[in-house]
């Protein structure tokens, strides 16, 4: 656990260099556009893995309200029955509310998982919240729950990730 603290810890690192001097207002969040960035997180159960992801996205703002689109490459070592997740690509949809400079939203989409097993599609669900530190860049967490009906032919898996993401918004 104190392992992985650290990779956390590095993974957030790079806010520290964050300037508060360009605070951004609620009108200028950046939550219509194009937007990349990265994760870092812990699976959540049994193995506590770390993850590491790129994402890239598009949103839509009208009003309080956001909706969009996501891609997701998550690189991992999720240990299961039949074998180790090396990775997984995911596509969400995500459709949300603004409060201040706060985004909550919700997420639902496909993903499929890699291995030394093959290949496996399932789902994803989860709930996330991205804050706008300025105009171009935010910070957030997100809750996930990616599960596989029949995976590799060993029954159902869930994976449960938490996650902590950066993303620059252009």
């Amino acid at each position: 656990m104190k392992h992985t603290a650290h990779i956390l810890l590095i993974g957030l690192a790079p806010l520290a260099f964050v300037s508060h001097s360009g605070a951004v207002t609620a009108q200028e969040a950046p939550w219509s556009g194009a937007y990349f960035g990265g994760d870092v997180g812990l699976t959540l159960g049994n193995s506590n893995d770390v993850t590491r992801s790129l994402h890239f996205g598009v949103n839509r703002q009208m009003g309080r309200t956001v909706l969009g689109g996501e891609v997701e490459y998550i690189e991992t070592d999720i240990g299961t029955r039949v074998g180790t997740i090396d990775d997984m690509t995911l596509v969400k949809l995500r459709a949300g509310r603004v409060k201040g400079k706060t985004l909550y939203y919700g997420v639902l989409g496909g993903g499929q998982a890699h291995g030394r097993f093959g290949s496996e599609i399932g789902y994803v669900a989860g709930f996330g919240a991205e804050y706008a530190i300025s105009s171009d860049l935010t910070v957030g967490g997100e809750m996930m729950h990616q599960g596989f009906s029949d995976f590799a032919g060993s029954g159902s898996l869930g994976v449960n990730t938490l996650s902590a993401r950066v993303s620059y918004h252009f």
